[in-house]
């Protein structure tokens, strides 16, 4: 039966977890995902796809309200006001219509820059193919989206070098100082590196942390045997293994 089935793999990835597997916790999560999964009714499945779907219409609103175009009355209860009024009338939203039917006439709705010239609608509104683009504008949401990926991955956690078995692999890697041992690409302010190189100071190579140089300028040091490197990983990589 799938349900015992996938109860023994709980099981075993909980004693696996207690016994010190620190690969066991992500494998563990997708197990008690799979569990529910099987232990659910198609009524109750059905269930939660509609909760969702109300949950995400509470967001919606949720910033609605925020931006003061609707009045929350109640417990995940929404009134219109006289914003709201305001934003459905002919003119106001006659001034929408114009920036899509002008976007939607124009490149039209291409998701991908796939081909060279598409526009999606994300240059088209910020001028910039990608997020990266639109935060080197913005010195303040750059150094937030900074903080925000240095800090995914804190100390305390196992660290990407003790899940995946790099000391071995590198083993029989290419045992020159000025060859490149490793590239970090929008490695941020370095933490990932920083830590290796803390770890294993003795693995012979050089370590090339690659960010957009807003990122980078804002590094007081990097330790001894990392260098920074700008850029854009939507460009061909500069570095080339031997």
């Amino acid at each position: 039966m799938a349900v015992s089935r996938e109860l023994a793999e709980v099981q075993r990835l909980v004693a696996a977890e207690a016994a010190g597997d620190k690969n066991a916790h992500g494998e563990l999560l997708r197990a008690i995902r799979q569990l529910q999964l099987a232990v659910e009714t198609p009524v109750e499945t059905t269930s939660r796809f509609n909760f969702q779907t109300y949950t995400c219409s509470v967001r919606v609103m949720r910033v609605l309200t925020a931006i003061g175009l609707c009045d929350e009355v109640g417990n995940e209860t929404y009134a219109a006001n006289e914003k709201t009024h305001f934003k459905i009338l002919p003119g106001s939203i006659a001034a929408e219509k114009h920036q899509l039917v002008e976007y939607m006439r124009g490149p039209g709705i291409q998701q991908f820059v796939d081909e060279p010239g598409a526009i999606t609608l994300f240059k088209y509104a910020h001028g910039t193919d990608v997020i990266f683009g639109l935060l080197e504008k913005n010195p303040e949401q750059k150094q937030a989206f900074d903080d925000y990926m240095a800090s995914r991955r804190v100390a305390n956690l196992p660290q990407w070098f003790e899940i995946y078995p790099a000391v071995e692999k590198f083993s029989d890697a290419h045992q020159d100082p000025n060859a490149t041992l490793m590239v970090d690409v929008g490695g941020g302010p370095g933490q990932e590196l920083i830590r290796f190189k803390e770890r294993h100071p003795d693995i012979p190579g050089r370590l090339v942390l690659q960010d957009l140089p807003l990122t980078l300028q804002r590094i007081e040091k990097l330790p001894d045997g990392i260098e920074p490197m700008e850029y854009d990983f939507f460009t061909p990589q500069p570095v080339k293994g031997m």
